[in-house]
């Protein structure tokens, strides 16, 4: 026995040893320890991800934390029940990754979750998460690698973005090294989300200042999620589809308040109003236009704000890229949300006319019908005017459609406009259409045609005996 038992302690002794190698293997190491205590306190990293922090990340594992920290900043979470994108993975992340346009898959339908993440793939797909929370900006300083050009032409745009010093997302792996093809680790992605959470916190901050838009103490800006903006608008009036997944939430139960928020993937991307007494940072409502165009500059043409207005500034539009890049497509695809542009015209008509003190105009469905086969009328014969083919005014297309009793009408229409609220300025900027804007009329229905080439508005009001 005295000659085993030291050979039990040692044997004791040896598995006692392996317990904090093994511990150990499963910290992250002292550089990430901070970062990525943050990232499992926020949520961001699962249970089951946070050990092995010394592995190289696989693409399904880099989805699941991206998707989570996105989560943070959106107050959404991917669909349970979505069927999968991919066929060799069932997960819900990398099914909302695709769908946010964050990854793309490997061919033939596949994925390959378990695939390790290079550091170029990492710097794409943190990217695109920028762009998914609209703080993703070209103007940024640049990060020079003396590896530059081994990287492939796909991830150089990113690899800069992630790497400015403004953006801080990434570094190299040395003072003038970026590695591209190198292997990314687990805590190197824990550490890269914590430091895009921080990035989009203060490019949000930084956009809420810039793109505010405030009407009798309501506010919103661009970046928000539709939770957000409900919280401060309330409830929308109604929901107005446009091409690019877009979609504008109109808030007019009173058009004292009126706004519209449009939204792309759940986030704001673009704000409308002519509401009375509305406020952007520098231009308020009412100011003389060429203020307008002295606070912004070229930004009314090129970036995030056009002012309409004859001499003074009547309204307001405030865009991203998100929204320019949505529009950016043909008539033919405009043409599917016609019928929505239409009713733009009319919520933008009746904030315009509470704002002068003004009855708001109820819609006609028998108006808005009259305008919508006359639009079609116009479209369909490439010719701008309120004498149709068959040479019917508007008071008798408003006849046909059931609107029988009546004391005035009066027609606007338009063309060489690309949405329902570009054809209201036009109206509001021309003498003539304005007349019918600010009519004594009780009713008004619109609508939108295109050919191949255009777009046709029209908008026909009356009142009844």
């Amino acid at each position: 026995m005295r000659r085993r038992l030291p050979a039990a302690l040692l044997c004791l002794t040896l598995v006692l040893s392996l317990v904090p190698a093994a511990l150990a293997a499963d910290a992250p190491a002292a550089w990430a320890a901070a970062d990525v205590s943050r990232a499992v306190s926020l949520g961001i990293v699962p249970p089951d991800l946070q050990k092995g922090y010394a592995k190289d990340i696989t693409r399904e594992e880099f989805c699941v934390l991206v998707v989570r920290m996105l989560g943070i900043l959106t107050g959404t979470a991917p669909a349970q029940n979505a069927a999968p994108a991919f066929s060799d993975t069932q997960s819900s992340y990398v099914t909302e990754a695709y769908r946010l346009g964050i990854v793309g898959g490997t061919g033939g339908g596949k994925f390959s979750p378990r695939n390790a993440v290079t550091r170029q793939e990492a710097a794409v797909m943190l990217t695109n998460a920028a762009r998914v929370l609209r703080v993703y900006r070209t103007s940024v300083g640049v990060s020079y690698f003396i590896d530059a050009y081994k990287m492939p032409d796909w991830a150089v745009e990113s690899v800069h973005f992630v790497t400015a010093p403004e953006v801080g997302v990434m570094k190299g792996t040395s003072q003038n090294i970026f590695d591209g093809a190198g292997g990314f680790t687990r805590q190197q992605a824990m550490v890269t989300m914590v430091r895009m959470l921080d990035y989009a916190q203060r490019s949000i901050a930084q956009t809420k200042r810039d793109t505010s838009v405030t009407v009798r103490g309501k506010s919103v800006w661009l970046t928000m999620t539709a939770a957000q903006v409900q919280a401060a608008l309330g409830t929308p009036t109604e929901i107005l589809s446009r091409q690019g997944g877009f979609s504008w939430q109109v808030f007019a139960a009173d058009y004292r308040d009126f706004l519209m928020v449009g939204f792309i993937d759940g986030i704001s991307a673009a704000i409308y109003t002519n509401a009375a007494g509305f406020e952007v940072p520098g231009v308020t409502c009412g100011a003389a236009y060429s203020e307008a165009l002295t606070v912004y500059g070229r930004l009314v043409e090129k970036d995030c704000v056009s002012v309409s207005g004859r001499e003074i500034v009547d309204s307001v539009l405030i865009y991203g890229d998100a929204y320019r890049k949505a529009m950016d497509v043909t008539v033919a695809e405009r043409a599917k949300y016609a019928i929505d542009y239409a009713k733009e015209c009319f919520y933008a008509t009746n904030a315009m006319r509470v704002k002068r003190g003004l009855a708001p105009l109820a819609w006609s469905n028998q108006a808005a019908a009259a305008a919508q086969l006359h639009s079609q009328d116009q479209a369909r014969n490439d010719d701008l005017t309120h004498t149709g083919s068959d040479g019917s005014k508007h008071s008798t297309r408003l006849e046909r459609q059931g609107v029988t009793i009546w004391n005035r009408t009066a027609e606007n229409c338009a063309v060489g406009v690309w949405d329902g609220l570009n054809a209201y300025a036009l109206w509001l900027n021309s003498a003539d259409h304005y007349v019918a804007l600010v009519g004594n009329y009780s009713y008004v229905g619109c609508g939108a045609a295109a050919n191949d080439r255009v777009i046709y508005f029209t908008q026909d009001f009356y009142s009844v005996r």
